[in-house]
């Protein structure tokens, strides 16, 4: 089974580590005591609050595990070492500040399957230059968007009918 590491910013102090790794056991969540790592594989369906961040992260890529349905409140805020963010099909929404303040995010890919993507999800991502989107431009745009600090979710940065896996992708 796949493990997948809990971000840095939780690591950030034991406290909030140990209480997301209660939060995740109460999910059902093989977490051990002795590292900051758990089997995810099927379990989160919402990445945000207690359950931030457990994804596989590979230098400043990151891929969020499949079968997550949302990405939750500020979940990725501030992540300073974030490059690039594969969300997996699946997903469908994306709550206020998912990425805001992320000022070394240059790519993002967002599947089919989002259909809302609220205030602020890439404010102040001021090296933002492709999203990569798995539709095409016309389904881009049916997308339920707020664009109050989504600024730079400008169809110059749209990429429509990706159909890479994000591995190439830079992770730096």
């Amino acid at each position: 089974m796949a493990q997948h590491t809990f971000s840095e910013n939780v690591q950030r102090n034991t406290e909030d580590w140990l209480s997301t790794k209660a939060a995740v056991r109460g999910k059902g969540v093989d977490c051990p005591d002795d590292t900051p790592t758990a089997d995810v594989a099927g379990k989160i369906e919402e990445i945000g609050g207690d359950e931030i961040n457990i994804i596989q992260r590979t230098g400043g890529k990151l891929f969020v595990p499949n079968g997550t349905l949302e990405l939750g409140l500020s979940c990725f805020r501030n992540y300073k070492s974030l490059v690039s963010l594969i969300i997996p099909d699946g997903v469908t929404a994306i709550r206020n500040s998912a990425c805001s303040y992320c000022d070394n995010l240059r790519n993002i890919v967002i599947p089919l399957s989002v259909t809302i993507i609220e205030a602020n999800f890439v404010e102040n991502c001021y090296n933002l230059r492709n999203v990569y989107y798995r539709g095409t431009l016309d389904q881009f745009h049916e997308i339920n968007i707020n664009y109050v600090g989504n600024n730079y979710l400008t169809d110059r940065k749209i990429r429509p009918n990706y159909t890479g896996d994000g591995s190439e992708l830079p992770s730096e």
